[in-house]
């Protein structure tokens, strides 16, 4: 009786993302950008987990992205991003991330570490140019 070797079920033949995913473009992308105010209490609840610090500050940040120009991924995106310290190093922490594109989401997770799910997301242009989402 013939003897296989362990096999690799990685999917060479048909990836979830294209390789090399980076460098991409998207050309024209549409940001719908919110800056809010919110409980320290909560803020500092959300990253008890995390290595990241309270950087001192109660806004946090809500952005829509229609990123569906980009060539090798069309994507729409929505983040909360809080901002942090680290290492006294001041940046921000996407607390959640959500996307329409199963292969945006993989990469984003897998290749950056982003907290990205899946959701039905759109920007739409009213007649007067102003974007809603």
């Amino acid at each position: 009786m013939a003897r296989f070797p362990a096999a690799n079920n990685m999917p060479v033949h048909a990836p979830l993302y294209p390789s090399p995913f980076v460098p991409y473009e998207a050309r024209d992308q549409r940001i719908l950008y919110f800056v809010c105010r919110g409980s320290e209490e909560v803020v500092r609840a959300i990253l008890e987990p995390t290595p990241f610090d309270y950087a001192g500050d109660d806004r946090f940040a809500v952005s829509a992205v229609d990123s569906t120009n980009n060539a090798k991924c069309p994507f729409f995106d929505v983040a909360i991003v809080v901002p942090v310290t680290f290492r006294g190093q001041p940046g921000g922490h996407y607390v959640f991330e959500y996307e329409d594109n199963d292969a945006a989401i993989v990469a984003g997770r897998e290749l950056w570490g982003y907290p990205k799910k899946q959701a039905a997301i759109g920007i739409e242009a009213r007649p007067d140019g102003t974007l809603v989402g």
